[in-house]
């Protein structure tokens, strides 16, 4: 009888090791094998059999554990931050049934001359044909010439890539007639629908800083002492616009400003000359809502600091600022139009490209870096920062 019993059990090891054992694997597809990574990374694991009931997984960085998953989609997100290294990742799978299983990988650090300290440059880039955006462009396809040289692409994604915004607002008195309500609104729903890397501030200004919320991803603090508040005063949008900058310019990975405004400036101190100078050694994308204004922007206008000629020079500026950081200038007559202009520029953020490249041969400092995202596939518009200043 026992001998019976020992054969069956026998039997049964066998079966079990070889449906479940032998097939059990895990595999890590991303990153990618062989590819330098920088920043923000996917790390993500296909398990084998797609059937098998799972118990955990384990996802380490560097021999840390950096999450655990009990729940399919079996990936997370992790920060390898900006050294110029290689790095090991690691997955333990825990089925229910069975012993643990691994998988390993390892990526190498950037191929660059080790005697020279070159930062990574980062563009954030828009891709779009016959009024659509285009999500489904692999690395290959773009080139990037950096100073009329043509670079090599080391990082390579797409899609819900992390950022930090600055909402700068318009408060004066040409957001009275229900505009200025409709706007905090529409920057309500741009901070609601953040991803939980995201982050994002409100500025409300006029002649002068009305309101400021601390960077949040929690949309919730967006309404934070905005009872009451009213449309008044005049516009100081060059001070504001510098101020949006030095907010984000310390800030890590995708910058972002999204202005709402009708663009006339008459209360700043500085000049939109200052915030070019600025914007060039900040890499952030900037998009205007553009407010239909009460007059013709810059036509006819006086005020203390500026003559007609000087206001029209303004507006050119500020529209080219926005031009080469990569961003684009919505127009909108009613203010109705303000919060799906908030939810476009979101979605497109959600489109964008991100490529990293080490500058080569290395640049100077303080000198004006031009460059140029190429696509080799007809039809297709692509829109990116189009130059850097490098720093001093």
């Amino acid at each position: 009888m026992r001998r019976v019993q020992c054969w069956s059990l026998a039997i049964c090891a066998l079966a079990f090791f070889a449906t479940v054992g032998k097939a059990q694997e895990a595999a890590i597809v991303s990153p990618e094998p062989g590819q330098p990574i920088y920043g923000l990374v996917k790390f993500v694991v296909e398990i084998y059999p797609p059937d098998l009931t799972v118990k955990s997984v384990e996802f380490y960085l560097d021999y840390r554990l950096v999450d655990q998953r009990k729940s399919p989609p079996w990936q997370t997100e992790v920060d390898v931050g900006q050294e110029n290294a290689g790095h090991q990742f690691e997955v333990v799978v825990t089925p229910r049934q069975g012993k643990p299983f691994t998988a390993r990988l390892t990526t190498p650090a950037f191929n660059v001359n080790a005697s020279v300290d070159v930062k990574l440059h980062q563009l954030y880039v828009t891709v779009s044909g016959e009024g659509h955006r285009v999500v489904d462009l692999q690395r290959g396809d773009f080139t990037i010439v950096d100073d009329d040289r043509p670079q090599q692409l080391v990082t390579f994604a797409r899609g819900d890539i992390p950022f930090t915004a600055v909402l700068l607002v318009d408060a004066s008195s040409s957001m009275a007639g229900g505009r200025l309500a409709t706007a905090v609104e529409g920057a309500r729903i741009f901070a609601r629908d953040m991803r939980p890397l995201d982050e994002a501030k409100l500025l409300l200004f006029s002649d002068r800083r009305l309101k400021e919320t601390p960077f949040t991803n929690l949309g919730s603090l967006f309404a934070l002492g905005l009872e009451g508040l009213s449309a008044g005063d005049g516009t100081a949008l060059n001070d504001m616009l510098y101020l949006a900058y030095k907010r984000v310019q310390q800030r890590q990975g995708r910058k972002v400003i999204v202005l709402l405004s009708d663009g006339v400036d008459v209360d700043s101190v500085l000049s939109m000359d200052d915030v070019v100078e600025l914007g060039d050694r900040v890499p952030a994308l900037v998009y205007w809502i553009r407010l239909a204004p009460n007059q013709p922007a810059g036509g006819g206008l006086v005020s203390t600091w500026r003559d007609r000629k000087d206001h029209a020079h303004q507006i050119d500026l500020l529209e080219r600022t926005v031009d080469k950081s990569g961003g684009r200038i919505i127009a909108v007559h009613q203010p109705q139009e303000i919060g799906p202009a908030f939810s476009d520029i979101l979605a497109e953020l959600r489109a964008q490209y991100a490529l990293g490249y080490y500058p080569q041969p290395e640049p100077p400092p303080g000198v004006w870096r031009s460059v140029e995202v190429r696509i080799d596939r007809p039809g297709l518009t692509v829109r990116a920062p189009d130059g850097y200043r490098t720093e001093r």
